[in-house]
């Protein structure tokens, strides 16, 4: 969906635009204050949570206001190559026990993929 120039082993300076952009793509026809949970593969570490946090600023409208924000490592640690199918199952659960949980966007950040 999109690439960020400034990635950890980049010289380009990391300004989250590569995720920034991958929210715009994904979001696009979606409704103002629509979606409420985000899953998310963040660690922890200070490098995922600015690039979440330019991201979701720079689509704050698509959001509602108390968006919920669902990254297993809080509970599991780095779950590595195991996070997608992780959050896919999370996402899955939740829209299982709670019908009204229809709209969620899901974002994994990964390095050097390219």
């Amino acid at each position: 969906m999109a690439e960020e120039e400034g990635h950890l082993y980049s010289d380009a300076p990391y300004r989250g635009d590569g995720l920034d952009q991958a929210f715009k793509k994904a979001l696009l026809n979606q409704p103002e204050h629509d979606i409420h949970s985000i899953y998310s593969s963040m660690n922890g570490e200070n490098h995922w949570a600015k690039e979440y946090g330019v991201a979701y600023l720079r689509s704050k409208q698509k959001f509602i206001e108390k968006v919920k924000i669902e990254h297993p490592a809080d509970c599991y640690g780095d779950l590595g190559a195991a996070t997608a199918t992780t959050l896919i199952a999370l996402a899955a659960e939740h829209l299982h026990k709670d019908k009204n949980w229809c709209i969620a966007l899901q974002t994994l950040a990964s390095v050097g993929l390219s």
